[in-house]
């Protein structure tokens, strides 16, 4: 699934609410995909950053 993903221009380092692609498949131990995932030239250095809006408000 991942192969075809890619296939069709999905951007190998695509952010999500649980990371890039990458990290969420380290986290999970699935050593086949992260290899399809550098096969495909995913970004090991790639940060990820999850802003939640509500721990950015000023406090009143």
């Amino acid at each position: 699934m991942v192969e075809l993903f890619l296939s069709r221009g999905v951007d190998v380092d695509l952010d999500s609410i649980t990371g890039t692609p990458l990290l969420t498949t380290a986290m999970n131990g699935q050593y086949s995909t992260m290899k399809i995932l550098l096969e495909h030239h995913a970004d090991v250095r790639h940060q990820f950053f999850l802003l939640l809006p509500h721990l950015c408000k000023r406090n009143a």
